[in-house]
């Protein structure tokens, strides 16, 4: 319900800390709207932005023109209350002249990508709750659900009900997909869990969540999964982690309990001027139940890719005075299709005023069998100037990327440049462009493209 403009909860007294407490009945704010203790309701950021960008290739015989737009929008304080918010955000893309695909669809279908739309309800802090509805969270929309990232996007609801650090949450509706179309009503989602948070003054903080989940295609079980997540902070110390295990094959239609993702990454700030980061993950392919069985030939099942891919992986970062600091970074992939990475990344800030230039010298070995025929070496470097003005701000780069042996790839030799122009009144003007020699055993051709977008922020 209303009452004196802001929105009230049932069962949620007004305390101190609460929205519109100490507020005076009928005052009003310098743009007219009624004062709030809490700050203005209904508090409206985001940003606009259409634009066109052109991709052309004259070995791959493709040239495609494609007008966007794309619309990021945050209601806070929704009604006048801290707990309320309602979040959009959204693109849409209509490429010209595109080609048919391998999925039958083709590459001039409009797109819409629809990520959130969303009415959100936090519950209060421990210390102001006064009532049953004060520990209460929402979601209603199109929405992801924050615990259960492998839920993906969600067209319903979600809830959950806090209890000091511990918070009960269930969620369900149909299992979307960024790009609406009427099939993903037939398909449906649904789960909970327990998600417990605290913080520890200043020393670290800790978030750890459990949800299970079903996902059903036209009244089948389609999949069933568990999900965990941790984030971890104390003093220098970080580690986050992601771990799913499913329990349904969709190829083999039958019980197959596997992970499908395992992620865990350290970190170490040893110094305001050293990082060091390193984490191993695992990712194992999820084909849909409606690919498998509606859009494949049953031929083609049997070869499709279970291999899980694996990776380990380490940083560091350190800052070596003057404005440069240096960057390391090495890969490490298990698998059929294995590979060993590493490079180093140079940069120096304020060379001239504010801006900074930057190297980076790249180079991955990629296995993809036993013999020395399916060995290649990519190696890659770029070399990028970035100009940060008050109204201007612009890069330009080169850039090279090579295989060997020469039959497994290509190689290409380009460059690109950006700009980000303010014009006032919160309007700015993207522009982008790059081109590129590429040649290969067989060919060699011209690979360019750019694009010209505006943007009002508000």
């Amino acid at each position: 319900c209303r009452a004196g403009g802001a929105f009230v909860v049932a069962g949620a007294g007004p305390a101190e800390g609460d929205p519109g407490a100490g507020a005076t009945p009928g005052a009003r704010d310098a743009d007219g709207d009624e004062a709030v203790a809490g700050g203005a309701p209904n508090t409206v950021r985001g940003e606009v932005e259409l634009g066109v960008d052109h991709l052309s290739d004259d070995g791959a015989d493709v040239s495609r023109t494609t007008p966007f737009g794309r619309i990021a929008l945050e209601v806070d304080r929704l009604g006048g209350s801290d707990r309320t918010r309602l979040l959009l955000y959204g693109s849409v893309r209509q490429p010209i002249d595109g080609e048919p695909t391998w999925t039958r669809r083709g590459e001039d279908h409009l797109i819409v990508d629809l990520s959130t739309l969303a009415l959100e309800v936090d519950a209060l802090p421990e210390d102001q709750v006064h009532g049953f509805t004060d520990r209460l969270e929402l979601g209603l929309g199109r929405l992801l659900v924050p615990d259960v990232l492998t839920a993906g996007v969600v067209d319903g609801a979600r809830a959950g009900v806090r209890f000091g650090s511990f918070t009960l949450f269930a969620f369900g509706g149909a299992a979307g997909a960024p790009d609406p179309s009427t099939l993903d009503y037939e398909s449906w989602t649904y789960g909970g869990g327990v998600r417990f948070a605290r913080s520890f003054a200043h020393a670290g903080a800790l978030r750890v969540s459990l949800a299970g989940g079903q996902e059903r295609f036209r009244g089948e079980g389609e999949r069933d999964y568990l999900e965990g997540n941790l984030d971890a902070r104390w003093g220098a110390l970080g580690l986050r982690g992601q771990l799913v295990v499913d329990f349904f094959d969709t190829i083999r239609d039958k019980r197959d309990i596997r992970v499908t993702t395992g992620i865990l990454r350290g970190s170490y700030q040893a110094s305001a001027d050293v990082r060091v980061e390193a984490g191993y993950a695992e990712h194992a392919p999820l084909y849909q139940f409606e690919l498998v069985n509606r859009e494949l030939d049953p031929l083609v099942r049997p070869v499709l890719d279970r291999a899980a891919r694996r990776s380990v992986e380490a940083s560091l970062w350190a800052r070596l005075g003057r404005g440069v600091d240096v960057l390391l970074r090495g890969v490490h992939a298990l698998g059929s299709r294995s590979m060993d990475a590493g490079g180093v990344t140079l940069g120096k800030d304020d060379l001239f005023a504010s801006d900074r230039l930057a190297l980076e010298v790249w180079v991955a070995h990629r296995r993809r069998g036993g013999g020395q025929a399916r060995h290649q070496t990519e190696p890659f470097v770029s070399l990028a100037y970035t100009w940060f003005g008050e109204v201007v701000a612009w890069q330009f780069t080169v850039f090279y990327r090579a295989s060997f042996p020469e039959d497994q790839g290509e190689r290409r030799l380009g460059g690109r440049v950006s700009l980000d122009a303010e014009l006032g009144h919160d309007v700015a003007l993207r522009a982008w462009g790059e081109v590129a020699a590429r040649r290969d055993e067989l060919d060699r051709g011209q690979v360019y493209g750019g694009g010209l977008a505006l943007r009002y922020r508000f």
